[in-house]
């Protein structure tokens, strides 16, 4: 019997934070995305990487970041 997408995610819910973003680039990994997506992307997380470092930009706790989202996308 296969394994359903629900059933994948739950069963990858009770993996640690750190074997949940493993899994998550493995599988992003295996997709094919065009190259030219992936480094756009990189730049856009080393820009914001920098301006954090730099202190023009704040840190926000995951919980309030997918809140943020959720009231975006549903508003």
């Amino acid at each position: 019997m296969a394994v359903t997408v629900v059933e994948l995610h739950a069963e990858a819910l009770l993996l640690s934070d750190e074997a949940r973003i493993e899994l998550a680039e493995r599988l992003i990994e295996s997709c094919s995305l065009p190259s030219d997506l992936l480094s756009e992307q990189l730049v856009i997380v080393q820009r914001r990487m920098e301006n954090l470092d730099a202190g023009l930009s704040r840190e926000i706790p995951g919980e309030e970041a997918h809140l943020r989202v959720l009231r975006s996308v549903s508003a």
